[in-house]
């Protein structure tokens, strides 16, 4: 049985997602990561965004013998995720450096849509995102999912943002003509916040909306507009495989080469926002 330490996120229902996992328990920790030492008593810790980690902290857990998940969000701005694998190879401890977005059941569906061949060869990949999330962590999120879904890097980049950064565009080539467009806007008021997903492909077509995932909540008040979440089951599918990587001892899905080519699309985007021009990969 493995034994899981969860670092961050404190507002996550830890309570439901425990006994969602198979061959592990699950326990959390309002310390930060960097303050988790060698003795904790846990075997893996999971890393999640509001744990202010560091490289040097994730290279140490790394080194004490501790597998480590951690999400894209939470891991600094200047970690290469290259790097920070090879660390745990070298230590033979099982590294998962995730997108949670590859983890929600409607990302999912699409990618199995295109693993059965029902949308045929993708074609284009639109991302609307409105939301006050960091904007270089949305960037890989969203770079993440583009790779996932062509299972290739692009070979063209243009990208323009507004001086103050709530605005950001980016146009994705890719070699055999389909494109990715991604807009991020993070001047969205309030709470509120807006995601948008389509794949276009060669004999079909498929979307994630949060329209569709508004439900109408009638109490004695006037009747108000409630999102359904599917974070419980994103989270807990990402620890699981997670759990079942330790198990079997292999790396999880998102490889190295995988966490190259995005780091290279996003230095492609940095540098075609700053130029204004449109940037070739190789």
């Amino acid at each position: 049985m493995i034994r899981l330490l969860a670092i961050g996120a404190p507002q996550m229902p830890w309570r439901e997602i425990a006994p969602r996992l198979r061959g592990a328990t699950l326990d959390s920790d309002s310390r930060r990561a960097d303050e988790i030492t060698a003795t904790a008593a846990c075997d893996a810790v999971l890393i999640l965004p509001d744990s202010s980690v560091s490289t040097e902290g994730i290279e140490r857990l790394i080194q004490h013998g501790k597998h480590v998940l951690a999400s894209v969000e939470a891991i600094p701005f200047n970690a290469s995720p290259s790097t920070l694998l090879e660390t745990s190879h070298a230590a033979k401890q099982c590294l998962g450096i995730v997108n949670p977005d590859r983890y929600l059941p409607s990302r999912q569906l699409i990618r199995q849509q295109l693993d059965a061949g029902k949308l045929g060869e993708p074609g284009l990949v639109r991302i609307h995102r409105w939301d006050g999330m960091d904007p270089v962590a949305a960037l890989l999120c969203d770079l993440d999912l583009v790779h996932w879904y062509f299972g290739k890097p692009p070979n063209r980049v243009f990208a323009v943002r507004q001086t103050d950064a709530q605005c950001q565009l980016i146009h994705l080539g890719f070699p055999d003509g389909g494109m990715a467009l991604i807009d991020h806007v993070r001047t969205v008021p309030g709470r509120n916040r807006y995601y948008y997903l389509s794949v276009i492909g060669s004999s079909g077509a498929a979307h994630a909306d949060d329209h569709q995932n508004m439900q109408l909540l009638f109490r004695q008040d006037v009747p108000r507009a409630v999102r359904t979440d599917e974070g419980v089951a994103a989270v807990a599918a990402m620890i699981q495989e997670f759990v079942d990587a330790i198990h079997a001892g292999r790396d999880m899905a998102a490889t190295s080469a995988d966490w190259k080519a995005v780091l290279a699309a996003r230095d492609a985007v940095d540098r075609s926002m700053t130029t204004g021009q449109a940037m070739a990969m190789s």
